[in-house]
């Protein structure tokens, strides 16, 4: 019998791990934009936790209408050229 709290943890890296391609994709330019828009502004926790906000809306937005559009293009394309 698993316990019923790995069954929460799988949900939640279920949900979690097709966004990390995107977030792969985003988190270095908008850490260091984040960071470098808020120098000697506000202090490196404030900072910090305004570019992991950025990088996590940022993550779902491009995966939204970037990642999964490509995908699907990619998709058609292999089917109308090799089927």
């Amino acid at each position: 019998q698993i316990p019923q709290t790995q069954h929460v943890v799988g949900a939640g890296v279920n949900c979690i791990a097709p966004l990390s391609y995107s977030a792969y994709l985003v988190h270095l330019p908008l850490l260091w934009g984040v960071h470098a828009a808020l120098e000697g502004l506000a202090p490196a926790a404030v900072s910090t936790t305004a570019a992991l906000a950025a990088v996590a809306v940022a993550t779902i937005g491009f995966d939204r209408w970037v990642t999964r559009p490509a995908a699907a293009f990619a998709r058609w394309v292999s089917q109308a050229v090799f089927v």
